[in-house]
């Protein structure tokens, strides 16, 4: 593959300044993270990506090791487990906290993709790791 010629000089010197900045982010973004504990010389990473692995599966009960898949898994079925009553109430309740995370978002104007923030999961895993009984800090104790 070549350079298209009929590209003009300013075009070319754009792109290879969004190039240029798209890396200085993606240095910029890894330093903060290894600066508050979430990058890959952190000792949450491994649990991290336990708990990211874990939301993600979605395949209820079971050890959560991948099942090795062969040739001839293809054409064959599995059984279809059945899912029980706690499992759908579970979902019924995550998707009631998400739609109250997204409502408050919304009354506020925060952009949704607040939640790519670096500090954004670890503050969900503590609160979520709290008590039932959290209460919330007030607006003086956050500004302080």
């Amino acid at each position: 593959m070549k350079p298209c010629n009929k590209v003009s000089e300013d075009a070319r010197l754009e792109c290879k300044e969004a190039l240029a900045n798209f890396k200085d982010q993606k240095t910029k973004r890894t330093e903060l993270l290894q600066e508050i504990g979430m990058g890959p010389t952190s000792k949450h990473e491994s649990a991290l990506s336990k708990t990211i692995g874990t939301l993600g599966s979605g395949s209820g009960s079971g050890s959560g090791e991948p099942i090795p898949r062969g040739p001839m898994d293809k054409f064959t079925t599995s059984q279809p487990r059945q899912s029980t009553l706690n499992s759908k109430w579970k979902q019924e309740e995550r998707k009631e906290v998400c739609r109250k995370i997204g409502r408050f978002m919304y009354s506020k104007g925060l952009p949704f993709n607040i939640v790519n923030d670096p500090y954004w999961f670890p503050m969900i895993d503590v609160v979520a790791n709290f008590e039932p009984g959290f209460k919330p800090p007030s607006m003086h104790e956050l500004r302080t």
